[in-house]
């Protein structure tokens, strides 16, 4: 297990992450959006964790930005 108590899934075939899932949450499952062949609706609201982004990871529109995983309120 690993220390926020989650579990993944991978591909048989390729090896990719498929999903996972928090112990914390067993009716939730996290699908990770690469995994989709079909266009994806959806559209990001906030940048989340930028207080440990890489050196090159600029952020060049007008979204939100939170340091840590918490909406800002």
């Amino acid at each position: 297990n690993y220390p926020w108590n989650s579990r993944k899934y991978f591909c048989k075939q390729g090896g990719s992450q498929m999903m996972s899932k928090k112990s914390t949450t067993p009716d939730t499952m996290r699908v990770l959006l690469g995994t989709f062949e079909s266009d994806i609706m959806e559209y990001p609201t906030a940048h989340i964790f930028v207080g440990s982004k890489t050196n090159g990871g600029n952020i060049t529109d007008d979204l939100p930005q939170n340091g840590s995983n918490k909406p800002n309120s």
